[in-house]
Formats: C-alpha cells, structure tokens, sequence
C-alpha cells in the first residue's frame, strides 16, 4: 500500500499542486490586475523613477550645466555657421 501512495499519490498531488498555483497566477492576473499593478508594477515603477532622478541629478551635476553653458552656445553659433556658409555655396552652384 506505501508503495501505491508513493508512486502513485505523491506524483498526482504534486502536479495537481503546480497546476493550481500555475492557473492560480494566471487567474489572478486576468482577473484582479489591480493586485500585479498595486503590488508589483507600482513598486518597482517608483524605484526606476527614484534612480533615473538620481542619475540625472548626478550627471547634471558632474557635468556641472551652468558652467559649460558658453562653451556649449560657441558650439552651437559655430555649427549654425557653417551650416549658412555651406548652403550659400550650395545656392550659388544652382543646387537649391
């Protein structure tokens, strides 16, 4: 009789056990999504917004903005620059 139980029950009651907790997760998710999104999408939401606001913060920071700001504007006067010089040529070959 022990042996009926062990190679029998055992084998049964287990499978019987993941297809419940396999149909539990998937009825639990079609049916109460409110559960997944308070319990687990919030949460790791609120953690991923916590670390890109502390990346961007540190990398504003490091890179220190507000004082590469002329360095960036001289950049940026020296592409619109060339690009007027480049379409003026352009314009005269008869390409516009």
């Amino acid at each position: 009789m022990l042996d009926v139980v062990k190679f029998l029950v055992v084998p049964a009651v287990l499978l019987w056990v993941s297809w419940l907790k396999y149909r539990g997760l998937e009825y639990v998710l079609v049916n109460y999504r409110w559960v997944f999104v308070v319990f687990f999408l919030m949460p790791v939401s609120l953690v991923y917004d916590l670390f890109f606001y502390a990346r961007n913060w540190l990398i504003f920071r490091m890179n220190s903005a507000p004082d590469k700001h002329e360095e960036k504007v001289q950049q940026v006067q020296q592409q619109v620059c060339m690009g007027m010089t480049n379409n003026r040529n352009r314009c005269r070959s008869g390409s516009c």
